[in-house]
């Protein structure tokens, strides 16, 4: 048996293959993951993951096994956070998606982060007068 054809592990993903605008504004329960190689030479890693969703065809209640892909920061910061056990799988949140970028609801957390740990990192600190009032977003 060839590598591409090898058994996968019980563990591993399996159900319909969906980009992960298919669940865009769905309810789902995360399960499984693994991070993929870019197969561009400038690219960065992406995830793939398992994912049920609850579903309704014909009346009658069902959870469908499907799997996603997506490397968009908050999609990585998410499972990393789970590779470093910060986050335990399942999970049940809600695919949302801003401008270019796809995240899970509840769990948007990259720039927040990101930003704390610059201030931490260079002991940042502003006082009261130093806040802009009305920033736009």
């Amino acid at each position: 048996m060839s590598k591409d054809n090898e058994e996968k592990p019980f563990s591993d993903l399996y159900g319909r293959k969906e980009p992960l605008a298919f669940f865009l504004d769905k309810k789902v329960i995360i399960t499984n993951f693994h991070r993929e190689k870019s197969k561009k030479p400038e690219g960065k890693d992406y995830y793939a993951f398992q994912l049920l969703i609850p579903v309704i065809k014909n009346g009658e209640k069902k959870v469908e096994a499907m799997r996603s892909w997506n490397g968009s920061i908050d999609v990585r910061y998410f499972f990393q956070r789970v590779e470093q056990g910060k986050l335990t799988l399942p999970i049940k949140t809600r695919v949302m998606k801003e401008e270019n970028s796809y995240y899970f609801e509840g769990y948007r957390d990259y720039l927040k982060d990101m930003t704390n740990n610059t201030l931490t990192t260079m002991d940042i600190d502003f006082g009261d007068d130093d806040y802009n009032v009305d920033i736009e977003e």
